[in-house]
Order: C-alpha cells, then sequence, then structure tokens
C-alpha cells in the first residue's frame, strides 16, 4: 500500500499465480475422483454439472463505503457464488492506475494505513472458477484525520 510500482507489480503477480494454482487444483481433483461425488466434496471443491462451464459474475452493487480515521470500510452486497472478491484502489480512478488494495472472502473489508484527506477511488469484483468477474462501479471516499 506504500504506491511502489514494485510492490503493486509482486501483489499482481501473487494473485495470478494463486489463479493459476487453483485452477490446476480443479483439474487434479476432477481428474483423481473420475465423477466421485463424495472425492470432490471431500476435497473442498463445489461439484457442478459437466457439460456447464462456469461464468464470470455479474459486478457486486449495493457498494457502501464509509470513512474512518486512516482508513476506509467497503461493502457490497454478497453473491453466493463468489469465492472470493478482489478490491482494487487509485488515486485518480483513471483506466492505467489501479493497484490491488485486498481480498476478501467475506462482503466487506477495511483498507487502512491510508493518507487523511486523500481521496482514494475503490472497484470491487466477484471471483469464480471462470475467474474475476465484472467490476463495480468506481466508488470514493475521503478519510478521515
Amino acid at each position: 500500500m506504500d504506491g511502489s510500482k514494485i510492490k503493486t507489480q509482486q501483489r499482481d503477480i501473487a494473485l495470478n499465480n494463486f489463479m493459476a494454482i487453483m485452477t490446476q487444483m480443479q483439474a487434479y481433483v476432477q481428474n483423481v475422483a473420475n465423477g466421485d461425488v463424495e472425492k470432490i466434496l471431500s476435497s473442498g471443491f463445489e461439484v457442478r454439472n459437466p457439460n456447464t462451464k462456469p461464468v464470470k459474475l455479474a459486478a457486486p452493487d449495493k457498494l457502501t463505503i464509509v470513512a474512518l480515521s486512516s482508513a476506509v470500510t467497503l461493502k457490497w452486497k454478497a453473491n453466493p457464488k463468489s469465492k472470493m472478491n478482489v478490491i482494487k484502489m487509485s488515486p485518480t480512478g483513471l483506466p492505467a492506475s489501479w493497484d490491488l488494495a485486498g481480498e476478501a472472502t467475506k462482503s466487506s473489508i477495511t483498507i487502512s494505513e491510508l493518507t487523511p484527506g486523500t481521496t482514494y477511488f475503490f472497484k470491487i469484483a466477484h471471483v469464480n472458477a471462470a475467474g474475476i468477474g465484472e467490476w463495480s462501479e468506481v466508488i470514493s471516499c475521503i478519510p478521515n484525520f
């Protein structure tokens, strides 16, 4: 969160590596289980219809943001099909300026260590087996002193 391009790239690389590992794990479980529902469920994965492909999820909605002292809390409507949520932050809101701010398995997150009096822009996406879904509307907030 220090604004360093290297740290931002490291976070983005880590997220991409995580998604690749999850895809490999899903393929491994599917191969080893060979359609055995009990084996698939015991691995922690869900069983899906083999004829259905996962689809990217729609953008989160009903976003709210609350300013705190040097932090903000973001909340959104939960999606039961989402396994994780990705939160990006920008100092300008422009397309090239988004950095990973955090990941959450619940429908809220507090982003801390922000500079009071500075405007921050945020957007959120649900993640499932199909990958990162649509991005939410952009919301902004100025942390309190």
